[in-house]
This record gives C-alpha cells, sequence and structure tokens, in this order.
C-alpha cells in the first residue's frame, strides 16, 4: 500500500530561505540607520539656517522687539561654538556700536551627535532704514556626521546659502 505524499519543505530549504531573510533585513537596517542619519543632519542644518534667516528678515521688515522704536537697528544671530543659535535685538543710536537686548527672542539647538565646526560668531543684521550693511564678514558654518557635511554659508553682503555633502 502506497502512503500518499504530502506537501512539506525540507529542512535545507527552509534553512536557505530563512537566511536570504536575514542578509535583506540586515540590508534594510543598515539603509535606515544612514537614512536617519542623514535626515537628523538636514533637519538641524535647515533649523540653524532659517534661524539666521529668521534674524535677518525681522531687520528686513523691522519687526520691534525689546527695544524702543526710535532706538532699533535690527537682530543679532549669535552662533556659538557647540552650534546654538540665539537671536537678540539690536539697540542703540550708532550702528557702528550696537547694544544687543537681553533675553533671546529665538533660540536653536542642534542635536549633540553632530559634530560642529566653524561657529562662534556674531552675525549682525539692520534694518533698511539705517542703510547699513551687514557685519557678518564671510561666515562657514558646518554640521557633520560620519557620512554627510551641512555646509552653511554667509557672506559678507548677507547672502546665506547651504549646501549638502557626502564625505570621502
Amino acid at each position: 500500500m502506497k502512503r500518499p505524499l504530502t506537501a512539506a519543505f525540507t529542512l535545507i530549504e527552509l534553512l536557505v530561505v530563512t537566511a536570504i531573510m536575514m542578509i535583506v533585513i540586515g540590508g534594510s537596517i543598515a539603509g535606515y540607520i544612514q537614512f536617519s542619519e542623514y535626515q537628523t543632519l538636514v533637519v538641524a542644518g535647515r533649523e540653524m539656517e532659517n534661524t539666521i534667516k529668521f534674524a535677518q528678515n525681522r531687520a528686513r521688515i523691522r519687526v520691534i522687539e525689546n527695544c524702543a522704536s526710535e532706538n532699533f537697528l535690527g537682530y543679532r544671530a549669535v552662533v556659538s561654538a557647540v552650534g546654538t543659535v540665539d537671536v537678540y535685538a539690536l539697540c542703540g543710536s550708532d550702528p557702528a556700536s550696537p547694544t544687543q537686548a537681553p533675553g533671546a527672542i529665538k533660540t536653536t539647538t542642534p542635536p549633540s551627535e553632530l559634530d560642529i565646526a566653524g561657529g562662534a560668531a556674531n552675525l549682525d543684521f539692520f534694518t533698511l532704514q539705517s542703510r547699513q550693511p551687514p557685519n557678518v564678514g564671510t561666515n562657514l558654518i558646518t554640521l557633520a556626521t560620519t557620512r554627510h557635511t551641512y555646509s552653511i554659508t554667509i557672506s559678507s553682503a548677507g547672502v546665506i546659502s547651504s549646501a549638502v555633502t557626502r564625505n570621502p
């Protein structure tokens, strides 16, 4: 008497399929970690760049905070060596020697896992009525991970640009 054939997989077939699945899952996890690291860098870089542009734009449209209206000169973005950006109002009667108002209007702090270079700068943006050019020099602020670098460049004319590059 013949026994009926049952549909089943051999142990070798199951092991091969399991090994293939583990390789695919391992590659997916590595890709997700790289993607997450890249997104953290880009979000932190854009947030820092937008905080600097916030100071620049508020000075252009003359939004007065923490100063008397006749003494308002513009805004200062203070970039610390650890990458924190604080925005302060600039007060005073002389654009050559403005006084920083107490109390930051806006603060941005990047994640601690990023490497920051080129910070520690005072970026002064004046109102259009003062006819004073920005006092920024040429500054380069970089945020980096192991694979990518986000660079923010502020020219002496006050033009803010950014770029993401892959590290070699």
